[in-house]
């Protein structure tokens, strides 16, 4: 059985006077981490050489995505819906489809840049002050797996035109950013079981998050740069919490524990 979670916002140190403290909005970090990236030239050089083998990845992938499934998913679709409508449709799942391979591929080849970004950007807001071991590759992989069933699970939700993409970037996008943040987790000394719960506890928030990253995702060529930039966005918002002591934990964590696992600078380190 999971132990008891103290939300965000219900936790340790998280109630003010008048009520519990305002929570950032999650929608806005993605946006903020592309200027926060365009804005630090050190974030740079983390990403030049897994980004050269996701242009090739995205390369390959839209010349067998949109070569070989376009046309004849939109001569199926055309049988129920306007020319216009079969073709908005079709270029949306080809898309996603291409998001899908190349997520899986950049998700091996950038796992220790974007733990890098991630840390960079922490400790750049002042809120990190220890170091994080290398990303473990089995953990990367059951990852890489993990998210290919879920959005292979949700992929019909884009045959719904337009509104459909959004829901199925809202529903994947969430894990997306669990996946994110479970380097915060990981820093805050939460298991991964406990994550669950506190994902699933503050769904709204993490969907609002995957819904603006997994929607830049999709942007062609620049979708590579939004994998990195998301990085920071998801640094931005745990930074931000942090700031505003609205840390996630755990009734079993205390304070001992939580500062052993997280030496955060918010903690007198």
């Amino acid at each position: 059985m999971d132990d008891p979670i103290l939300l965000p916002g219900q936790g340790l140190n998280d109630r003010v006077a008048g009520g519990v403290r305002a929570r950032p909005e999650p929608l806005w970090f993605p946006l903020k981490g592309i200027c926060y990236f365009c804005t630090h030239p050190k974030l740079w050089c983390y990403v030049i050489c897994p980004l050269v083998g996701g242009i090739v990845a995205t390369i390959l992938s839209l010349w067998f995505v949109f070569g070989v499934a376009l046309e004849p998913l939109e001569q199926f679709l055309e049988t129920y819906w306007s020319e216009f409508l079969a073709w908005l449709t079709a270029v949306l799942v080809c898309l996603v489809l291409v998001v899908i391979l190349v997520f899986a591929v950049l998700q091996l080849l950038m796992a220790t840049a974007m733990e890098k970004v991630f840390i960079y950007t922490m400790k750049q807001k002042g809120v990190w002050t220890g170091e994080h071991g290398v990303c473990n590759l089995k953990d990367e992989l059951l990852w890489v797996v993990f998210s290919l069933v879920v959005n292979l699970l949700i992929l019909p939700l884009n045959f719904i035109p337009v509104v459909g993409t959004c829901v199925y970037c809202a529903a994947a996008g969430a894990f997306v950013a669990w996946e994110y943040h479970e380097l915060y987790f990981d820093m805050c000394g939460i298991p991964r079981r406990q994550q669950r719960s506190i994902v699933y506890s503050a769904k709204l928030e993490y969907m609002r998050f995957g819904l603006v990253a997994q929607l830049m995702q999709l942007i062609p060529v620049f979708g590579l740069f939004a994998f990195v930039t998301n990085a920071v966005g998801a640094a931005l918002w745990a930074a931000e919490l942090e700031g505003r002591e609205l840390r996630p934990t755990t009734s079993k964590i205390n304070a001992v524990s939580a500062l052993q696992a997280a030496p955060m600078k918010i903690d007198g380190v």
